[in-house]
């Protein structure tokens, strides 16, 4: 599935989302578990 530049952006826009990102890009491979964990003591 291809993705216009208006919905990534759509996307990126959800603030949960956009940490996920981050979490993903500064940890590396992250769990479910992890992530949900992370999240909530941000």
């Amino acid at each position: 599935m291809i993705m216009t530049p208006n919905e990534l952006f759509s996307l990126l826009s959800d603030e949960t989302r956009l940490r996920c990102l981050v979490l993903l890009q500064k940890e590396g491979e992250l769990c479910v578990c992890e992530i949900s964990q992370l999240i909530e003591s941000i």
